[in-house]
C-alpha cells in the first residue's frame, strides 16, 4: 500500500493538483507514510531490508532511507514557501548549531537500533557481545543530552569556547571509544547496517564538532591578545625554570 500511495502523492505534487492547500496535504500524508512505514521496512523481525540488523535487501533499504531524505527536503521546502524562512541559509554545515543538531539525530538512530539489538538478543541473559550493545545505548544516550545542551547553551545563552571545546572533547572520547567496540570484532554493529552507520555517522560528526570548537578556541585566544605558541612556549619555559630550580637545589645540598 505505501509503494503505491507515495508515488502517486509525488506525481500530484509534481504536477501542482488541488492547490497549495492540497499540496500541504499530500506532504503531510508523505511524511506520516513514511515516519509510520520505515520502521516496519527496518524491522529485523520481517525481514524485509534487514535481518538482525543486516542489510538483506540493499535495493530496498538504500531507496528507502533515500525517501525519508527526499520526504524532508519537500517539507523544508514547504516551510520556505509558507514562511519565507530560507532553510538553505540555516543549514549551514560550518555552523555550530547544525552540527549539534546532526550529532543529536545520529545518536539517536543509535540508540534505536542498539535498543532493538537488545531486544533481538534478549541481552539481559544474553551472549557476550551484548557489552557493546549496552556501551553503544550508553554512548549514544550522554551523546544525544550533549548534543542537546550544547545546542541550547550557543542558541540561547553565551557559552564561551572552553565549555564548548569541553564538551565537543567529551563527546569525540565518547565516539573513539563507541566505534572500537561497537563496530570492531565480532559485533551486531561491525555488520553492514543501521547501527553500523549510524555509529561512524556520530563519530565523524563528533569530530567535526571538536575540530570547529578547537578551532574558535584557538581563534579566541587570538582575539584576546593570546597567542596559543606564547602559552604553549610559557608552560615549556616553567618547565625548564623548574628543573633549574631543583638542579640549583641538589648543587646547594651537596655544598
Amino acid at each position: 500500500m505505501l509503494w503505491l500511495l507515495c508515488p502517486l502523492g509525488v506525481l500530484l505534487i509534481l504536477l501542482q493538483s488541488g492547490g497549495f492547500h492540497f499540496c500541504i496535504f499530500q506532504v503531510a500524508l508523505l511524511t506520516g507514510f513514511w515516519i509510520a512505514g520505515l520502521p516496519v521496512i527496518m524491522s529485523p523481525a520481517l525481514d524485509s531490508a534487514v535481518t538482525d540488523d543486516v542489510v538483506q535487501n540493499a535495493n530496498l533499504y538504500f531507496f528507502a532511507w533515500g525517501s525519508v531524505a527526499l520526504v524532508v527536503c519537500l517539507v523544508t521546502s514547504l516551510i520556505q514557501e509558507t514562511h519565507g524562512f530560507n532553510v538553505r541559509d540555516h543549514l549551514n554545515v560550518r555552523s555550530k548549531k547544525q552540527q549539534y543538531l546532526g550529532l543529536f539525530a545520529s545518536s539517536l538512530v543509535v540508540l534505536f537500533a542498539s535498543s532493538r539489538q537488545h531486544m533481538d538478543w534478549d541481552c539481559f541473559n544474553g551472549p557476550s557481545f551484548c557489552r557493546s550493545i549496552k556501551l553503544g545505548i550508553t554512548v549514544s544516550v550522554f551523546s544525544a543530552v550533549g548534543a542537546a545542551v550544547l545546542y541550547y547553551r550557543d542558541h540561547y545563552s553565551s557559552m564561551s569556547a572552553n565549555s564548548g571545546l569541553i564538551g565537543a572533547s567529551a563527546m569525540f572520547m565518547l565516539w573513539c571509544f563507541g566505534v572500537l567496540f561497537v563496530t570492531f570484532g565480532d559485533n551486531p554493529g561491525s555488520k553492514i547496517g543501521n547501527l553500523y552507520f549510524s555509529c561512524w555517522a556520530s563519530f565523524l560528526l563528533s569530530l567535526y564538532v571538536f575540530a570547529t570548537s578547537f578551532s574558535d578556541y584557538l581563534s579566541n585566544r587570538q582575539a584576546s591578545g593570546v597567542d596559543p605558541n606564547d602559552v604553549i612556549n610559557a608552560a615549556t619555559g616553567m618547565k625548564e625554570m623548574s628543573n633549574d630550580t631543583d638542579e640549583d637545589e641538589e648543587t646547594f645540598d651537596c655544598i
